[in-house]
């Protein structure tokens, strides 16, 4: 007798917190456990319905790699490569682990909330135990990566996969929108676009004039014995180019296919040589790298008209893989137009 008495406190309660307190009588109540007690399914069902874990939600992300169902709010997020990590950091999902960002390569403010994130790649490659070790609920790939590794990340989480080949490589405010819808972030993402656009028509109403008559080249670095060239193609060239700013002949006349063109010591002249203003990289510190510095001291370089005339400056990080890159390299622009401005009123 206890028992049942039980069982029909346990029914009154679960129909209570279902329906309300008026929607099943005691009757209705006591013909249930009736039934439960034949069948035995009733009393398990409701246990199970209160303590099973709710399951996580998702949707089916459309990306430029095909379709993706994701979850449609990830909390654990893996980036293997700073072209998705940074965007993530910017639309305000710190990643559980990612490639390791450079300090001086990195904006401060976004330095302070990488900089311990746990290293998740070991070779060049994404370390698979170490990912799965994350527990994450979403993982960020590039197109770059062997395929039987996306394969074991897949084993994991979704994976959705970003370019950094090809037509991809430059196109980096696409990524950053495949990244912000994946995240279900597109709200922040267009506040991000509304402000490079903005900074941009900025500079574009106060130095358009100046810009059109002044082309300009941009060079960087890895290889003390083969400058880079940035030209319009470039993801500095994306940036600068809604400014009004014009990329001089000789840098545009170099072939430019999936990354940024590499050109020899003795180029240095023909290719920057029109150019009336010329640039070359450097860290979010102002500093150049190595290479760069080496190059800037030759003698070949020094010939440059613009460099040799005093306008050669530095323009910050020119591989741009988000906001805070571009907006670095914009203000760095700015600093020098309104330089060189300044000289000829």
């Amino acid at each position: 007798m206890g028992s049942a008495v039980m069982s029909t406190h346990l029914l009154d309660e679960y129909n209570h917190v279902l329906c309300g307190p008026s929607q099943t009588s005691t009757y209705e109540a006591q013909a249930m456990l009736s039934i439960a007690s034949r069948t035995g399914i009733l009393l398990s069902a409701i246990v199970l319905s209160l303590t099973a874990p709710a399951q996580a939600q998702t949707r089916l992300l459309e990306t430029s790699f095909g379709d993706v169902e994701v979850p449609t709010d990830p909390s654990r997020i893996v980036a293997t490569h700073t072209v998705a990590a940074l965007p993530l950091v910017e639309l305000g999902f710190v990643p559980v682990g990612t490639r390791a960002f450079v300090e001086n390569q990195t904006a401060l403010d976004v330095w302070e909330q990488v900089k311990d994130i746990p290293v998740v790649i070991a070779g060049g490659e994404a370390n698979i135990e170490a990912i799965a070790a994350l527990d994450p609920d979403l993982i960020f790939e590039t197109n770059a990566a062997p395929d039987d590794v996306v394969e074991k990340l897949r084993q994991i989480a979704p994976v959705v996969i970003v370019g950094v080949r090809g037509a991809d490589r430059s196109d980096w405010q696409n990524r950053a929108y495949q990244i912000a819808d994946a995240v279900g972030a597109l709200e922040r993402w267009q506040e991000l676009e509304e402000e490079l656009a903005e900074r941009q028509a900025r500079i574009a109403d106060r130095y358009g004039d100046f810009l059109a008559e002044h082309p300009i080249a941009i060079w960087s670095s890895w290889d003390a014995t083969a400058p880079a060239i940035y030209a319009s193609q470039s993801t500095a060239g994306s940036v600068l180019l809604p400014t009004g700013a014009i990329f001089a002949d000789g840098v545009e006349a170099v072939p430019y296919e999936e990354s940024e063109p590499q050109i020899s010591l003795e180029q240095i002249g023909p290719v920057l040589g029109d150019a009336a203003i010329v640039f070359h990289s450097t860290d979010h510190r102002d500093t150049p790298v190595d290479p760069v510095d080496e190059i800037r001291a030759l003698d070949i370089y020094q010939r440059v008209p613009a460099v040799a005339q005093g306008r050669e400056f530095p323009i910050g990080t020119v591989t741009i893989a988000g906001y805070t890159n571009a907006f670095y390299l914009l203000d760095s622009f700015e600093a020098v137009l309104e330089e060189l401005t300044a000289e000829i009123e």
